[in-house]
């Protein structure tokens, strides 16, 4: 999985007719995590505006999917806070498929 302002290398299938990404050339530091909310009838802006107040952008597919783009100059001990208070709640899980080697160091200083 690539992030916001990875550099990637993609070649156009023309079986598939569209672009099949092959490499990443230079990693930006950035990171996507992804949401998926379980409670029903919970609000997922709750936690939305929760992440963007640590500079987290998010983008909602529906109610219980999001997004969130984390910034290579975001610590990211403070999202992952934020999203564990969430999760240890039983309101929702969250998977980090593409973390940062900024952001994994963040983690080993605390």
């Amino acid at each position: 999985m690539i992030a916001t302002d990875d550099l990637f290398y993609a070649e156009f299938d023309e079986e598939e007719i569209r672009f099949v990404y092959k490499e990443t050339i230079e990693n930006s530091g950035n990171s996507i995590v992804q949401v998926v909310i379980l409670e029903k009838g919970f609000d997922n802006e709750i936690i939305r505006e929760k992440l963007k107040a640590i500079n987290c952008l998010s983008e909602g597919l529906n109610d219980t999917f999001i997004s969130v783009e984390v910034v290579r100059d975001v610590d990211y001990s403070l999202v992952r806070s934020v999203l564990g208070e969430y999760e240890s709640e039983g309101i929702m899980q969250y998977a980090e498929p593409c973390l940062s080697d900024k952001h994994r160091t963040d983690l080993l200083k605390n």
